[in-house]
């Protein structure tokens, strides 16, 4: 299996697995074979199973957020987070950065793909951006649209441009990045801005190898390194860039602002 990123084999495993976890379960995978392997030359880690990885597709559109899969509705998962005091908001600490860094102003148009429970696109609604929102799950799409007004559709509108695009949570779970990342420069004007939030690959180094973080349904993962080697090799540049360790959860972030590069 070849490296991604720089097409050098990958190295020996870092964790495996034979038995499945609780989004393989859901999809009625048993057969399970999978595991993490590092590139010893650029140090990305990526994913390999002994099946497709369109057999866990529905869990995207259906499952995802299903009660019975969660534990909780889509509202409670919801009002748990924008309930958070400050200091333990993920969601704040983001925002605080992305505003800061940003060079597009309130007002413009800001596509949001993977919207998930909508908190992000919910909080810049509310600074006054223009949102439309992403989302494939159809629980999340009627959350979206009829409890927080706010615009969703369900496939990538590559007929329109925006001037920012935010992407959270999302690079980790696509099968192929540069065909996904292509896909999102074709909706950027000149000046627009990317904004990818992804999980660090540092936490190999410190969480246990059944954490959520390393489930099934995320296939790469990538550090501040390997995430600008993908993004230049797609005709972006990162202009901002920032580590973040989440305490609360124990969870290490990437947060990037990227532009496409002039030619």
């Amino acid at each position: 299996m070849n490296c991604i990123i720089c097409n050098n084999e990958v190295g020996d495993s870092v964790f495996r697995y034979d038995k499945p976890d609780k989004y393989e379960e859901w999809m009625g995978i048993t057969d399970v074979l999978r595991g993490w392997y590092k590139c010893d030359c650029c140090g990305f880690y990526q994913s390999w199973r002994n099946y497709p990885l369109v057999d866990l597709q529905k869990i995207y559109t259906e499952g995802y957020r299903d009660p019975k899969f969660r534990g909780e509705t889509i509202r409670e998962t919801y009002e748990k987070i924008m309930n958070l005091p400050l200091e333990n908001s993920e969601n704040a600490e983001r925002f605080k950065w992305f505003i800061h860094h940003i060079t597009q102003k309130t007002g413009c148009n800001v596509l949001d793909i993977g919207s998930g429970l909508g908190v992000w696109p919910d909080v810049l609604d509310k600074a006054g951006y223009n949102v439309w929102c992403m989302e494939t799950n159809k629980e999340s799409i009627d959350f979206i649209r009829h409890e927080l007004k706010i615009k969703c559709i369900d496939e990538l509108p590559t007929y329109a441009k925006f001037d920012i695009i935010t992407c959270l949570h999302v690079l980790e779970h696509i099968e192929d990045p540069k065909s996904f990342l292509a896909s999102i420069k074709v909706m950027m004007k000149n000046e627009s801005e990317l904004f990818i939030e992804v999980p660090d690959a540092v936490e190999f180094r410190y969480l246990e190898k059944d954490n959520n973080e390393f489930s099934s349904d995320h296939v790469w993962f990538f550090d501040l390194s390997t995430l600008n080697r993908l993004a230049e090799s797609c005709g972006f540049e990162i202009i901002h860039a920032y580590r973040s360790y989440y305490k609360e959860r124990q969870l290490s972030r990437v947060l990037t602002i990227l532009k496409q590069k002039r030619r």
